[in-house]
């Protein structure tokens, strides 16, 4: 009779700025959460299938249940499994959720109803122009969760907004300077300014920190 009760408690979890969140859910799923995520979650998962919310992006290692699938709402879209690895980024102020398929199988449905089946080393970006399938190293989409960023020909701007994200902090950085190529690999445990300076220097940019501890990119 508990159990009943149990299956409709809804448990939200909100990882703050600057952290992140390792958790096991109740039937042995593992799921990290990156910076500024939210994940909703039933105390007890119910008898048909594993339904989780994300905003924001997680990665989940699934615990094998052939007869009670893994569903994962995120932004409009719905990642199904039965067992596997995966990453999910779907914040709601991005333009495109993404799906990275480590190990495995999923299928993903969009908001057009339109399912499509994802394979290892594969991403599908979803935007307003529908699903976009392509190959990837999938270790460049999962290495956040060991504190790395890897970049593979990134723009500096999409850099500086993912170092912000998971700092918690302010980068303002001008547009032009934004669209420099960068590629690499950032130690996500080095202090920010840290890390940043690196950044600058390969970049020839130098940086200033105004009172609200905000970090400006500027030309050199």
């Amino acid at each position: 009779h508990s159990e009943i009760l149990q299956e409709n408690i809804e448990n939200k979890l909100h990882v703050p700025a600057g952290q992140r969140i390792k958790l096991t859910l109740q039937d042995g799923t593992t799921v990290w959460l990156n910076s500024h995520t939210t994940l909703t979650y039933p105390a007890i998962f119910d008898k048909k299938e594993r339904r989780v919310a994300i905003d924001g992006e997680a990665f989940f290692i699934v615990a094998q249940d052939k007869h009670k699938p893994f569903i994962v709402s995120s932004q409009g879209i719905e990642t199904k499994v039965l067992g596997t690895q995966f990453n999910i980024c779907a914040y709601k102020e991005d333009a495109a959720t993404s799906v990275v398929l480590v190990e495995g199988k999923v299928e993903v449905e969009t908001t057009n109803k339109k399912k499509v089946v994802l394979f290892p080393n594969q991403l599908m970006s979803v935007d307003d122009k529908g699903p976009n399938i392509k190959e990837v190293d999938v270790f460049e989409y999962i290495c956040w969760k060991d504190n790395i960023m890897l970049l593979n020909a990134r723009t500096a701007g999409n850099v500086f907004d993912r170092l912000s994200r998971h700092y918690g902090r302010r980068i303002v950085c001008d547009s032009q300077l934004g669209n420099i190529p960068v590629s690499g690999k950032l130690d996500l445990r080095e202090k920010l300014e840290d890390v940043v300076n690196i950044l600058c220097q390969s970049l020839y940019l130098t940086y200033s920190v105004n009172e609200n501890k905000d970090i400006i990119i500027s030309k050199k």
